[in-house]
């Protein structure tokens, strides 16, 4: 049998958790919905006529997609509360997560 050399073996820092796959599964979603409410109107052809949630004129997809996007940005909200609560509970000061809740600093961050 084959010796195995240490430091092979990918080692986790102590204290440090891993993501809750969860939350980056609901946050995933909900931005497909989003991105699919964003971009109907490029594919509904009679978008000036009426709105999707007319249920005498509107098709179940059209109106599902527009009705469950009521719910997107309120529950993409709490996760962004949510993800800051988490930071906040492992360590992260709260001068480090105003960094990126700030608009000019996250558009700063993308060019440096």
């Amino acid at each position: 049998m084959t010796e195995v050399n240490p430091s092979a073996i990918p080692v986790k820092p102590a204290g440090v958790r891993p993501r809750i796959d969860s939350l980056d599964l609901l946050r995933g979603w909900i931005m497909i919905f989003m991105a699919l409410d964003h971009v109907r109107d490029f594919f509904h052809a009679d978008v000036l006529l009426f709105g999707p949630l007319n249920l005498e004129k509107t098709n179940a997809a059209l109106f599902f997609t527009r009705w469950i996007t009521h719910f997107c940005a309120p529950v993409f909200c709490f996760l962004a509360g949510t993800g800051a609560f988490l930071s906040l509970s492992r360590g992260k000061t709260k001068g480090q997560l105003s960094y990126f809740s700030s608009p000019a600093a996250r558009g700063s961050s993308c060019w440096s």
